[in-house]
């Protein structure tokens, strides 16, 4: 297993133990490629989907295991992993190979490679499925029990350990005609009759003072405003420390009892039917835990059928040995106390299993007095299981939101906030105890408050995901929030996570500074005016009130340019002991910061109050290991500071100067080299061993012979060689640099690399990096096994280049790509063709088809008739012979350079 790290694994005991967890965790956890191929599946993730981690590596995740109609919806979830967000609490059904389909609860990040490149998804899924069943099983069950109450005939109620009223069923408003909410506290004892009301006040006091249960009669007002004889009774319900925490009680209507026990005999057929047909354990046991009634549900689950467990001891069949005896004290313990009981404890199956139950356990008396058990138990098993597993994600989502250096908040409504990690409460400045169920308003300033909110408010209305920044606490947050929803999708609250951007803003902005600048200073060989430029726009980007250029001239320091500050000084010579500052650059060849001019002894106090300078950066112009000036920044109105981005722009600046003073001193050199440099780039072998080989240039004019068209070709290993063409946009100086740089790339790649694609990849990449903006160059690029004639090619935006076939119909090479230097990180693509011995790879560039007489173009068709019109014609001798046919067509006249190179395999001469 190898899961894909930002960083290298130094430890190898830690490369075990995360495999180890990996593979142990108890969570499905998969690796995906951007384009959700499978890259890796832990044994969790072969269990829930039935099938092994060799079987689908490399296979499409949504066409193994996801119902088609959710493809769009995980593939919108999936790109905002991929954009950088975090998925939290997803949730999606799969489908394993034998069909059935689990709902799966998903926590997913994208990784990137060594170059902070996106690579693809990490998910971990948690299986909910079980969960969710327990969950609608509870809430049913919760529905059943009060439809039963509410079921029952008679008044029942429930008061808290005071004796006020909390509950009455629905038979209490059929007796009495008011609600429940009107008879709750001590209301209902209005409808009692005056002259009974002392006696059961009294056996009330009784029954509150010892714990006792009570019972009685009395008048009680009905609906009709007559009054009736009911029966109560009331019973305390106590805790395990024998504490009443409740009152349970009912009330019957006397005058009815006939009906009374007519109802309760339907009732209890009812009841008996009601256990039957729920998903509850239902038993009766006698005094002495023998088995009485068993529903059919506990014999579903268990295994044993009612004819088994007639008359058996429900310890001896259910209860496992270990836990027999605790199981009979609290047995005994109901029954002695009479209370009702709620207990978990294991019970057997008949093959073995053991399965976690609920009781909730009283103790009641049968028609002839008996005393009888009667527990109602609900299998929690599974729901127990999600739990544990549901504890598990959170732990593993908390260290998920605590690793990060993002973050990562939860909001409500009304903005108070409902979950916070370390980042997002080190950035409000508070703890986290001190941030939760409180708003931004009681948190942060009020001017930030309302762009928050509207901000917020914008998220809740269209509840699509936005991405925005914010200033917090003094600091920019680039920032991505989406709603909170709930079951029913609709909107509850604001998800976010920030990411503080304050330095990389700061960054940015110099980068964008240091672009500008080497944009400006490029665009002229003008020296004052690369010196004028560089130093106006460096000192505006780091915030400095002036800057200077000093240069080292003979043993003085030669103020060369001032921007803002004494520009009558310009031309002045400082001697060594005045500019002893300058000295200590040159000395040390590194940046000098000084924060308080008044206060330093590297600096001539003197001079720089004459200046009116307080603060300044001085950086050293350096060519080749030689100090020829200094560039330096100033605070003048009072001291500043220079932070290591300033100094480390500072110090780009200066190199780039340095480099464009060198430039424009070797100007005229360089144009002459790149003369020079355009003979090299159109040279190949006189001769290759197996190719016959011919070729050709001509320039549009002799002033513009330093043009963009190259070609080469040159021998590899293994009987290969390498044919390439291209043409650079633009001409001149930095057409020659562009393709000088392109040749040796290639050169460099194809050694190393045998796919042409791949070479170019490389190479684009390179472009991309260090050319200007709309500089690129087409290019064709073929490697032919000399030995089998097998031509493997690829073309970047060049046009179709030809094959004359010696026997056979002569073809066009198309391929598809982009040319070089546009996109980076472009995927290229191969194809290959086979060469037979005479046949000719025929390249050009586009100054070939492009040639024109008039408004008419020579054209791709025009060619590739000739071509093959003139297949008498040698790989030697065909590129002047098509050169001739061009000037022939535009009347003796090039609009643009072309070039030519022709190989034919030749395999008898090896």
């Amino acid at each position: 297993m190898s899961i894909p790290n930002p960083e290298p694994v130094q430890d190898n005991y830690l490369e075990s133990a995360l495999s180890a967890a990996w593979e142990s965790s108890g969570v499905i956890m998969i690796i995906l490629s951007a384009d959700h191929k499978i890259l890796e599946f832990n044994q969790e993730a072969e269990r829930a989907y039935g099938v092994k981690r060799e079987k689908v590596l490399g296979k499409d995740y949504f066409q193994q295991f996801l119902p088609e109609e959710i493809w769009a919806d995980v593939s919108i979830e999936m790109a905002k992993v991929l954009a950088g967000q975090t998925t939290v609490g997803f949730e999606n059904s799969i489908r394993s190979k034998e069909g059935k389909e689990r709902l799966i609860s998903w926590s997913a990040s994208r990784f990137l490679d060594p170059q902070g490149q996106t690579c693809g998804t990490i998910a971990f899924g948690f299986d909910i499925t079980k969960q969710r069943m327990a969950e609608d099983k509870l809430a049913s069950q919760e529905k059943m029990y009060r439809t039963l109450v509410n079921t029952i005939p008679h008044a029942i109620w429930t008061a808290d350990s005071e004796g006020k009223a909390r509950f009455f069923n629905k038979a209490w408003k059929d007796l009495t005609g008011r609600e429940s909410e009107e008879s709750l506290g001590d209301k209902w004892a209005e409808l009692v009759h005056p002259d009974d009301a002392r006696e059961l006040l009294a056996k009330w006091e009784h029954a509150y003072k010892y714990g006792e249960p009570y019972e009685g009669e009395c008048r009680l007002k009905i609906k009709d405003g007559s009054y009736t004889t009911i029966a109560f009774s009331g019973t305390p319900v106590k805790d395990a420390s024998g504490k009443i925490y409740s009152w349970v009680g009912i009330n019957i209507d006397l005058s009815k009892r006939q009906h009374a026990e007519a109802d309760l005999l339907e009732s209890e057929a009812r009841f008996r039917k009601l256990l039957e047909a729920v998903d509850l354990i239902a038993i009766i046991l006698d005094d002495q835990g023998n088995i009485l009634f068993a529903n059919e549900y506990l014999c579903q689950i268990t295994g044993w059928s009612r004819e088994d467990l007639a008359g058996k001891s429900w310890f001896d069949v259910f209860i496992p040995p270990e836990k027999r005896a605790d199981i009979v004290t609290v047995f005994n313990k109901v029954a002695s106390a009479g209370d009702p009981t709620h207990y978990e404890n294991e019970i057997m199956t008949k093959s073995g299993e053991k399965r976690l139950v609920r009781f909730s356990n009283i103790y009641l008396r049968d028609r002839s007095g008996n005393l009888v058990g009667a527990s109602i138990g609900e299998d929690v098993t599974e729901s127990r299981r999600a739990e544990s597993a549901l504890r598990e994600s959170h732990g593993l989502l908390h260290a998920i939101t605590e690793g990060t250096s993002d973050a990562i908040y939860v909001k409500d409504k009304e903005h108070r906030y409902l979950f916070v990690n370390s980042v997002a409460a080190k950035g409000l400045g508070y703890k986290k105890k001190e941030i939760i169920g409180r708003s931004d308003k009681e948190l942060l300033p009020p001017e930030l408050v309302r762009i928050i909110a509207e901000n917020d408010n914008q998220v809740l209305e269209d509840g699509r995901l936005r991405v925005l920044e914010e200033k917090v606490a003094g600091r920019i947050w680039s920032v991505k929030k989406w709603p909170l929803r709930d079951a029913n999708r609709k909107n509850t609250g604001i998800i976010g996570i920030s990411r503080d951007i304050t330095e990389l803003k700061r960054n940015q902005e110099l980068s964008n500074a240091l672009n500008r600048i080497n944009t400006s200073i490029t665009s002229t060989l003008d020296f004052d005016e690369i010196i004028r430029r560089a130093i106006k726009e460096a000192s505006q980007a780091i915030d400095c009130e002036s800057g200077a250029l000093i240069l080292r001239d003979e043993g003085y320091w030669l103020i060369k340019h001032m921007y803002k500050l004494g520009e009558d000084k310009i031309g002045a010579r400082l001697d060594d002991e005045k500019a002893k500052h300058l000295v200590h650059v040159e000395e040390t060849k590194k940046v000098l910061v000084v924060d308080d001019c008044r206060e330093d002894k590297r600096v001539d106090q003197e001079l720089m109050k004459s200046l009116g300078i307080r603060s300044f950066l001085a950086v050293p112009l350096i060519k080749k290991d030689r100090l020829i000036g200094v560039l330096a920044f100033h605070y003048l109105s009072s001291p500043g500071s220079f932070g290591e981005p300033e100094i480390d722009f500072a110090g780009k600046v200066a190199s780039s100067v340095a480099l464009a003073i060198e430039n424009a001193q070797l100007y005229f050199d360089q144009r002459n080299i790149a003369n020079t440099l355009q003979e090299t780039f159109l040279t190949v072998p006189k001769e290759i061993k197996g190719l016959d080989i011919g070729h050709i240039y001509k320039s549009a004019s002799e002033i513009a012979k330093v043009g963009g068209d190259f070609f080469d070709l040159f021998e590899l290993e293994n009987n290969k060689v390498c044919v390439l063409i291209g043409d650079v946009s633009g001409k001149g100086l930095e057409a020659a640099t562009m393709t000088s740089m392109l040749k040796n790339t290639i050169h460099a790649y194809a050694h190393e690399v045998g796919s042409p694609a791949e070479i170019l990849k490389k190479t684009n990449n390179s472009a991309c990096g260090i050319t200007q903006t709309g500089s690129f160059a087409t290019i064709f690029l073929g490697v032919l096994d000399k030995i089998s004639g097998e031509l493997t090619y690829c073309n970047a935006g060049h046009p179709p280049q030809i094959v004359r076939r010696i026997a056979g119909r002569s073809a066009y090479l198309l391929t598809g790509n982009s040319p070089v230097g546009i996109l980076k990180e472009f995927k290229y693509n191969d194809r290959t063709i086979v060469l037979e011995d005479s046949d000719v790879l025929f390249t050009f560039t586009d100054g070939l088809i492009e040639a024109r007489r008039g408004n008419r173009f020579y054209g791709e068709k025009r060619l590739h008739t000739v071509v093959r019109e003139h297949e008498s014609i040698p790989a030697q001798d065909l590129p002047q012979t098509i050169f001739d046919h061009v000037l022939e067509f535009t009347g003796g006249k090039l609009s643009d350079d072309l070039a030519i190179l022709c190989i034919s395999p030749n395999r008898k001469d090896l």
